[in-house]
């Protein structure tokens, strides 16, 4: 986002190589490719919705064909149960959105410190959104209650691994699908992404609450007339 200061910026930029190489050398069956993209500067009241950087992540996932988009902001993300949020998932939409609001405290002159955090973190939620529970090992996926828990974060179990790398088999599977969509037809594709789909679309659902849109359009309407 347009929105990171000069010293997150760097960090961001770190991460993404950071990630490539990590990701690589762990799974290394596969060919990872990461791409930044900045956006332009929203003004705002320093805090953002969630589901606005969500929408703005889906466009820029499906123009550039990316499996999976992380979004690292400068803005406080608003959660619902948590004051400070350093980060949330949506696997509906395979995004993980990243605040340094919180990461490194005041002093944002502290690079490295922000770059390692950010690191741990996105790999931390990237398990998330593919699956992995958080535990109490010093891996990635331990548990985070505090900004300073990620400085104790390295590396993936071998079970972890072993998850991850079945879930981009599926990942990659259903790339493949879609470049051949013409040969097989989109119903085909569209229920494999369902089924892959299949353990966050229940939730997802909940949250979206869809059998309540009758009852607001016809407000939405008046209001808009």
């Amino acid at each position: 986002e347009g929105d990171l200061a000069e010293e997150p910026g760097r960090a961001a930029r770190a991460t993404a190589d950071d990630l490539q190489s990590l990701l690589s050398t762990l799974m290394p069956k596969f060919a990872w490719v990461f791409e930044t993209v900045e956006r332009p500067l929203e003004t705002g009241d320093g805090s953002v919705e969630p589901v606005r950087l969500l929408d703005t992540a889906e466009i820029d996932r499906d123009a550039h064909g990316w499996d999976f988009a992380f979004v690292v902001t400068g803005r406080e993300l608003r959660g619902r149960d948590q004051a400070h949020v350093l980060g949330m998932t949506s696997g509906i939409f395979s995004t993980v959105l990243l605040s340094t609001a919180f990461l490194i405290g005041r002093d944002t002159q502290q690079t490295d410190r922000a770059t390692l955090r950010l690191r741990a973190l996105s790999m931390h939620l990237f398990g998330r959104v593919n699956g992995l529970a958080p535990d109490q090992s010093h891996s990635f996926m331990r548990t985070i209650e505090a900004p300073q828990d990620l400085d104790h974060m390295d590396g993936f179990s071998s079970h972890a691994i072993g998850e991850l790398t079945a879930r981009m088999h599926d990942v990659a599977d259903l790339r493949v699908e879609e470049l051949q969509e013409p040969a097989h037809g989109k119903l085909h594709f569209y229920a494999r992404s369902l089924w892959l789909n299949r353990s966050v679309l229940p939730s997802a659902i909940l949250r979206m609450r869809p059998w309540i849109f009758p009852l607001r359009l016809p407000r939405l309407t008046t209001a808009a007339g």
